[in-house]
């Protein structure tokens, strides 16, 4: 794959090197599809490079691949929560939780 060990190419993202790392991430997730830790860390990425559409699927992603009870299913809500309160405060509408379904 690289001549990069795991160690380094997981240190990408927090070298805020987030385009790279979300490279190594698709190319983790074309070998292990439901791997959700890749799959919420993916996201994280693109929350902090402010692509936000690709941060929202992204997380729904963990969403349908994890249980209920998963840590990054948990976070993943709360993050799609956060995300949705900010975009209606944005709007002036009311904030309100968002409404996220159950996987």
């Amino acid at each position: 794959m690289s001549s990069l060990p795991q160690r380094e190419r997981v240190l990408h993202g927090l070298k805020n090197e987030y385009e790279q790392a979300i490279e190594w991430l698709d190319k983790a997730l074309m070998i292990f599809p439901y791997m959700i830790e890749a799959q919420f860390n993916k996201a994280m990425a693109h929350q902090h490079l402010g692509e936000l559409p690709n941060c929202i699927r992204a997380f729904w992603k963990v969403l349908e691949l994890g249980g209920q009870d998963d840590s990054e299913v948990v976070h993943a809500k709360s993050m799609l929560a956060f995300i949705e309160t900010g975009r209606r405060q944005q709007e002036g509408s009311p904030a309100r939780p968002a409404m996220i379904k159950t996987v």
